[in-house]
């Protein structure tokens, strides 16, 4: 007679409580890494496209600084157009309205302007208004005088500031230009930039993102000696201080000799 062994049969029941402690552990741990990793590419992705946004704004306010410094001395006779400078403001003349014209042409020794008249004869007057700034100009001898117009019809200027010098035709010029002009500055006032036209201020770049502006006029003794402004833009997101981003260009300025 064979005898047959008795063999322990493993409980089909299901897990121990042991073993569902442990299986809940390691489901709390794999959770947690997961959702660690998910915060964590939330916050990258929220970090990189608040990046992206502040180099957007950044391209473009730096692309408007730019074109509106390039115009300085716009309509202006050369190296006149910076009037004052600094490393966080600057102030120029430009002809932004386009606004000009010129006294008849004439013979040579012909006298356009006399020292002490306050009105010249223009080609065409239509453009200008009284309360406009202009600037009257000599290629010729290199001649100017500034005046703000008291009245203006389609063929004569007159101006608050009388002539101090007359204004003769040469051989070689024998026309003398006249161009309206406005008073611009560009500064930082808190966390705008702002540009003031006139005495009437504006926000130039807004929604609280400048943080620093800065002008570098590269060794330039006097405002007649500027050719070249460099201009450096901080900017920082204002929901996020630990967004910013650093932005430089330089500008050629168009009306110098």
């Amino acid at each position: 007679m064979f005898l047959i062994g008795k063999r322990d049969v493993p409980d089909q029941q299901g897990m121990s409580m042991v073993e569902m402690m442990i299986a809940m552990v390691i489901m709390v741990v794999v959770l947690g890494a997961a959702i660690s990793l998910f915060v964590h590419q939330q916050s990258f992705l929220k970090d990189e496209n608040e990046g992206t946004n502040i180099r957007a704004k950044g391209r473009h306010a730096i692309n408007v600084l730019a074109k509106e410094i390039r115009m300085a001395g716009n309509g202006l006779p050369p190296n006149e157009g910076i009037q004052a400078m600094s490393t966080t403001s600057i102030e120029f003349y430009s002809n932004d309205d386009g606004v000009t014209t010129s006294t008849p042409t004439g013979a040579a020794g012909t006298v356009v302007a006399t020292s002490g008249s306050n009105t010249l004869t223009v080609v065409d007057g239509s453009g200008f208004a009284s309360g406009d700034n202009i600037v009257v100009y000599d290629p010729a001898f290199s001649q100017s005088h500034y005046s703000a117009l008291t009245g203006a019809s389609s063929s004569e200027l007159t101006l608050g500031t009388a002539f101090t010098a007359n204004f003769t035709y040469s051989e070689n010029s024998r026309l003398v230009t006249v161009n309206k002009y406005k008073d611009i500055t560009i500064t930082q006032s808190g966390t705008n930039i702002v540009k003031t036209v006139d005495g009437s201020t504006t926000t130039l770049i807004g929604g609280g993102a400048a943080n620093g502006l800065s002008f570098n006029f590269y060794g330039a003794a006097t405002i007649a000696d500027v050719t070249k402004v460099g201009i450096t833009l901080n900017l920082i997101d204002p929901d996020n201080a630990g967004a910013t981003i650093e932005f430089k260009t330089d500008v050629t300025l168009r009306s110098v000799s």
